[in-house]
């Protein structure tokens, strides 16, 4: 018995040739075509035909992925490319940032008494888990703002991230106290390191920009809550610091909104600082370039054309 015509294959005349696909005509047939080619060619069970090497003598592209072959490089594995490519893992291509947090209590008005509390309020916890989410410091695999993962700092600490940005929150209330240590000082090895200070004050008296000592917190984001609903915000900032926003001075903020609005504008802050300090500084993405770019030129070995893949 004949075997049955595979029905479901198209016939020839109604394939449209690749080429004209990429101009966005279709009228032409397929018999005009001298580079049509069998279906069965295309096919797994079918025949290959290899075209002929000079229609391909230039660099290889793939268009519709952006391909091309001169932008890629053979590398030639050795211990040291494995080595630099565990270096190139280790550069990240989104923004980090680390941000203190202070929680000022009632009747707190000096830093002996608010780098001593170890736990804050309910309405401060709410609070902080609008900043990010909790992480434990054993395990957790992204930024750690320096936070050591021995528990010397601290079991857990509050981490944000995006497509674009990594966030660690250094809580003072996480930080480990030592009542031997009158200085603070493994809490202020942190907090006192970081450019933009957090404070959620529940005094009843405002809180004064230098309470907490150090050479940072060039910018101070202080909330105050209201009522249930409300948060007022101050803002203070060394003079040769621009504006910056979303927050102002002065704004009072629905409680659903503040934590979103505070983190954008510590990140906004922090970046002018950086911008002042550091100028043209590399962004992430340029400072990977720059690497992959070592790579290739230490690494890199020229192929033979006839290692070049063919079509």
């Amino acid at each position: 018995q004949e075997p049955q015509e595979n029905s479901g294959n198209p016939t020839p005349s109604a394939s449209i040739p690749t080429s004209e696909l990429h101009n966005g005509k279709a009228d032409k047939p397929v018999g005009a075509s001298p580079r049509a080619r069998d279906v069965n060619q295309l096919s797994p069970s079918g025949p290959v035909t290899e075209l002929p090497q000079e229609k391909y003598s230039g660099p290889l592209t793939m268009p519709g992925v952006g391909l091309r072959m001169n932008l890629l490089a053979i590398l030639q594995p050795s211990k040291s490319l494995f080595r630099d490519l565990r270096y190139l893992d280790t550069i990240s291509s989104r923004e980090r940032f680390k941000f203190a947090v202070f929680y000022v209590g009632s009747q707190q008005i000096d830093e002996t008494a608010i780098l001593s509390n170890t736990k804050g309020s309910a309405a401060y916890d709410t609070f902080m888990l609008t900043l990010g989410w909790e992480v434990d410091l054993a395990t957790h695999s992204g930024y750690t703002g320096r936070l050591a993962q021995n528990g010397s700092d601290g079991t857990t600490a509050i981490y944000y991230s995006n497509a674009s940005v990594e966030i660690v929150f250094h809580d003072s209330t996480r930080i480990p106290v030592d009542h031997d240590d009158k200085q603070f000082v493994n809490k202020k090895r942190h907090v006192g390191n970081d450019h933009i200070h957090i404070v959620w004050n529940e005094n009843n008296t405002s809180f004064i920009p230098g309470t907490i000592s150090g050479d940072f917190g060039n910018v101070i984001i202080i909330i105050h809550p209201l009522n249930r609903d409300m948060c007022g915000v101050r803002i203070y900032k060394e003079r040769n610091v621009p504006n910056f926003g979303p927050l102002l001075d002065g704004t009072v903020v629905p409680w659903f909104a503040i934590g979103p609005l505070v983190r954008t504008t510590a990140v906004q802050a922090q970046r002018l600082i950086y911008s002042q300090r550091i100028p043209n500084a590399p962004n992430p993405f340029s400072s990977r370039k720059k690497e992959i770019a070592k790579i290739i030129e230490m690494h890199a070995k020229i192929p033979s054309v006839a290692s070049l893949p063919t079509l």
